[in-house]
């Protein structure tokens, strides 16, 4: 009987020690990952978040509502809706303070609860310098067309004004021709620019 107490207890210990050792490695494997992951319950409470995590949202995140932490309705909608359908969903939103920031969530709803409570997994992406960009972007296409038609406008005019009463005026003419050249210059540089951005993105 002592010997099956003893066995009893020694099992216990070490199945004890692995739970511990995975909780271990579960913290350490959460804590490389470089991106924001926040572990939440059935009621979308945080079970666990990773150092990026915290980082990112301050203080102490466990036990808090995710509501609270991230105050955002598309992501927590986006929450719902992965829970009651048990199917991934992506979302991106934006968090205003302390600086805006753009985010893509991947929302991932495990099939069954894990011990510790953890029923969906949220993985966070930065995803700010790709929105910026594509402003900057659009931003720069809007001001080139902006900036081609003008030139064009012109060229068009003067090209009318050449073939109407300026067709016989040679000293006209020379003046047009030379500011017809500039402008084509000026086009020539934008749709060159236009050709590095593309190359660029490539």
């Amino acid at each position: 009987m002592a010997q099956a107490l003893q066995r009893l207890e020694r099992e216990s210990r070490q199945r004890t020690e692995r739970l511990v050792s995975d909780h271990d490695g579960l913290e350490r494997a959460l804590n490389a990952l470089p991106g924001p992951v926040l572990l939440l319950n059935q009621g979308l409470a945080v079970v666990r978040a990773n150092g990026a995590a915290k980082t990112l949202l301050g203080g102490e995140l466990e036990g808090r509502d995710l509501a609270a932490v991230l105050r955002n309705p598309e992501l927590v909608a986006a929450l719902e809706a992965a829970a009651r359908a048990d199917r991934g969903q992506d979302v991106r939103f934006a968090l205003q303070a302390p600086v805006p920031r753009h985010f893509s969530a991947r929302i991932e709803p495990l099939r069954e609860p894990a011990a510790d409570g953890t029923a969906i997994v949220v993985a966070l992406v930065d995803v700010t310098a790709a929105v910026r960009s594509d402003q900057m972007r659009a931003d720069f296409v809007a001001n080139a067309s902006h900036e081609i038609r003008t030139p064009l406008a012109t060229l068009s005019g003067f090209i009318e004004t050449l073939r109407g009463p300026a067709k016989d005026d040679p000293e006209a003419r020379e003046n047009f021709l030379a500011i017809m050249a500039q402008h084509a210059e000026r086009m020539t540089r934008l749709v060159e620019d236009l050709l590095s951005l593309s190359r660029i993105e490539m």
